[in-house]
């Protein structure tokens, strides 16, 4: 393993660092656990080759007596064992909820061009991985790390005092040498298992993307391309497997036939041991313990080796938050917003790209964006609109140019701050599987009265109130049980609800008819003297002859103006 990268990535050691910290008491009744497991397996051998070895001699009770306690031992053992599970499982438990409420936490603060460059199934099928590594990790330490070490001391001891101390030496030698080749396999074998993980993750991004335009490819009967073009990807994602165990089964057998000589070299010397000795409890005892020492350093083996996966499953989702992390800016530069007042948006020389060699989708905007009108911007496809609206939603910071927020640079304005003054609607309207009221609200503190209010603006409120749940009737998933139109208009009502300062529509009126968007727009005109509202829209007949337009589709010289009556 590469001694200059770090074990596990940050965020990831901070979230099992946490868990194991605000599981202490888990952790020691596993560790109690453990120790007990490891001394009742070690021990009913322990019984077993004393019964053995007095079966001539002792008492038939006496005998009895040792072959219950092996008994008992081995189910209590088992017993240990299965709540052994039951801790480690507790605490995976434990270990994913907080990962996934930190991998949220990590996406939604992330640059908006992670978004544009990777579709929610690959993010979704990394995320998983994500989870999956945890899983190995608390496996390693819990099960590895703990109960490889109470197993090892225990049978250790058992074969050396019970039996000879030059077996449990040769046994410990074994070990070693097995771990040295568990080491060496996968040095080799972790560039095969990165480039696997690669391309089961470029095989799930095809799968999301079949998914999200699932009605193109029916109409446009493109089944028998996207299947091919997906078979294309998972055959080179099989050919990256079969490379990665192929060579693993190759040290496998290595490692198969080292076990074989153990066993026989053991095993014989136990043999030799007993001729000279006469003492049969011994060779019972050294047999039935070999496998429980054995048992530990193959465990440490495959531990390096899950390692080395658990590092692989970690690093495409750890590696696509640090391309897209949101950049760090001094403390002092974190403004707040002016705590009342209505504000103007003012842009100069606005240009933007995602990547160097990318061509730009913004290039030498200026314009000004005042409350008392509505704001359109309008453009031809591509023109970046709705980039521009990502710009002013602080998504993306590698913009060149001034955004000025009245008298403060949108740059240094603090993100929580300055969104909590801001209401947004998408063209598409996310909404999810829950009530009206909850779409709404979207968890902020409101009443019910404050929702009617917002679905009167919007001119949704008669249509709720049919309803026979009311506020609380489902809306499906994505909102499917509601019209495009009612989509949208919830999801304006969402925005407007908290009397924001600044308000955000992307083409949020596409689906609605003409009248319909004409009277909700005149809704928005009531409120424009304490509102900044900017809206993207493809459609003239909207705008008055007093509201201000920003055309992105004109020259740098002649953009903004006024559209005249």
């Amino acid at each position: 393993m590469n001694s200059g990268k770090p074990l596990l990535p940050p965020l990831q050691w901070d979230i099992i660092k946490t868990s194991l910290q605000s599981s202490r008491l888990l952790v020691a009744g596993f560790l109690l656990t453990t120790i007990a497991a490891s001394g009742c397996t070690v021990a009913g051998p322990l019984l077993f080759s004393r019964a053995v070895a007095r079966l001539a001699s002792a008492p038939p009770l006496y005998t009895l007596s040792l072959l219950l306690l092996f008994a008992v031992t081995a189910a209590l053992a088992r017993c240990l064992q299965e709540l052994k599970a039951v801790l480690s499982s507790r605490l995976e438990q434990d270990v994913r909820n907080l990962s996934s409420k930190k991998i949220m936490a990590a996406l939604v603060s992330a640059e908006g061009s992670l978004f544009a460059q990777n579709n929610p199934s690959k993010i979704s099928a990394m995320v998983e991985s994500w989870h999956q590594s945890n899983k190995i990790y608390i496996q390693l330490y819990l099960m590895v790390l703990m109960g490889g070490v109470a197993d090892v001391a225990f049978s250790f001891l058992a074969v050396g005092g019970a039996a000879n101390w030059f077996v449990a030496l040769f046994v410990v030698a074994y070990g070693a040498l097995l771990v040295l080749i568990t080491w060496k396999s996968n040095t080799v074998t972790k560039v095969y298992q990165a480039q696997a993980q690669a391309s089961s993750n470029e095989g799930s991004n095809v799968l999301g993307n079949a998914i999200e335009n699932i009605v193109s490819i029916r109409v446009f009967r493109a089944q028998p391309w996207i299947a091919a073009l997906y078979d294309r990807q998972t055959a080179a994602t099989r050919r990256a497997w079969l490379t990665f165990y192929s060579i693993r089964l190759r040290y496998g057998a290595l490692q198969a036939t080292l076990l074989f000589v153990q066993y026989a070299s053991i095993l014989g010397l136990s043999l030799w041991l007993y001729d000279r000795s006469g003492e049969i409890g011994g060779l019972v005892m050294v047999s039935m313990i070999l496998v429980q020492l054995n048992r530990p350093f193959e465990l440490i083996g495959m531990s390096i080796r899950d390692i080395i996966v658990a590092r692989g499953m970690t690093g495409p989702l750890q590696a696509l938050l640090d391309a897209h992390a949101p950049a760090a800016r001094p403390a002092m530069l974190k403004r707040t917003m002016p705590i009342s007042g209505s504000i103007t948006i003012s842009i100069s020389a606005l240009s933007f790209r995602y990547e160097r060699a990318a061509s730009p989708l913004l290039s030498g905007i200026t314009g000004e964006f005042k409350p008392g009108v509505i704001n359109f911007v309008v453009g031809r496809s591509g023109a970046g609109k709705s980039t521009l609206m990502q710009l002013l939603l602080k998504m993306h910071h590698g913009y060149s140019g001034l955004v000025r927020v009245g008298s403060l640079d949108l740059a240094t304005i603090d993100p929580e701050d300055y969104l909590a003054h801001v209401g947004y609607v998408p063209q598409e309207p996310m909404m999810m599987n829950l009530s009206i009221r909850e779409n709404v609200l979207l968890g902020r503190p409101f009443s019910d009265a404050d929702v009617f209010h917002a679905l009167q603006c919007v001119h949704l409120a008669d249509k709720v109130t049919s309803l026979r749940d009311g506020l609380g009737y489902r809306v499906g998933e994505r909102g499917q049980l509601l019209s495009g139109g009612e989509r949208q208009r919830l999801a304006i009502a969402r925005a407007l609800i908290a009397r924001p300062r600044l308000l955000l529509l992307d083409e949020a009126s596409s689906a609605l008819d003409e009248q319909t968007e004409r009277g909700i727009f005149d809704e928005l005109r009531q409120l424009a003297s304490d509102t900044t509202i900017i809206a993207i829209t493809h459609r003239r007949g909207v705008i008055s002859p007093h509201d201000y337009v920003l055309d992105l589709s004109w020259s740098a010289s002649a953009r903004a103006s006024h559209v005249l009556a």
